[in-house]
């Protein structure tokens, strides 16, 4: 399912892109965010979570399995609800409301890695 989107909504896309990349910079052990990748699980295990994060992409709840930049952008992993397939989508091409939750999620990984 395609969803169209505002140019502001767009923007908006942009900006989240940029704060989560000012996010995790931080916190890469590598000269560039190239390659730079978090799983789902590292996250669940730090904050102690008890079940798996969901999203939504395409208009469909997916299961949130990770991120990774490749080539200067960010990517999100997720598997379909009976996952059987893992899928790597721009961030940008997410829904807004989306890209706020793991933005959310990733700010709590951040701070409590930054705690250790």
């Amino acid at each position: 399912m395609e969803i169209e989107i505002t140019p502001e909504e767009m923007l908006e896309r942009f900006k989240l892109y940029g704060e989560i990349y000012l996010l995790l910079a931080p916190v890469c052990e590598y000269d560039d965010m190239d390659d730079f990748r978090i799983e789902s699980y590292e996250i669940i295990d730090e904050l102690d979570l008890e079940d798996e994060i969901f999203f939504q992409a395409d208009g469909v709840e997916v299961r949130f399995k990770g991120v990774e930049f490749k080539e200067d952008m960010l990517y999100i992993l997720y598997t379909n609800e009976d996952e059987c397939e893992e899928y790597l989508h721009p961030v940008i091409h997410l829904e807004t409301e989306s890209i706020r939750k793991v933005k959310s999620i990733l700010e709590q990984y951040v701070k409590a890695i930054s705690h250790e």
